[in-house]
């Protein structure tokens, strides 16, 4: 029976990180423009889910048109804008777990 021949270990090629996509160049945004779901949520830079909550929250408004959504530049802006009277940007207490039972007397 031949002996086996021991071979050296395989060397594996070092993992290189896929080079990320660039990112498109908006163009400056047009009040007076509407724009689809899928441009107003590159310009908010949020998730299309977030914007149909926000859509379906009055927090955005849109314009249908047939079976087509837009969302008007104007409102991109105004969503956009950080307000202006400090205490709307509070957060406020965040609880977290389950709330409270008030105690019963």
């Amino acid at each position: 029976m031949p002996k086996k021949i021991a071979r050296p270990p395989r060397r594996r090629s070092p993992k290189v990180p896929e080079p990320l996509a660039p990112v498109p160049l908006l163009a400056p945004l047009d009040t007076l423009q509407r724009y689809s779901v899928e441009e107003a949520l590159r310009y908010l830079r949020t998730s299309r889910g977030t914007i149909y909550r926000l859509i379906a929250d009055g927090a955005l408004k849109v314009r249908r048109d047939g079976g087509r959504t837009y969302v008007p530049g104007a409102e991109i802006a105004r969503y956009s804008q950080l307000p202006t009277d400090p205490t709307e940007f509070s957060p406020g207490k965040r609880r977290r777990g389950r709330p409270r039972l008030e105690a019963r007397d």
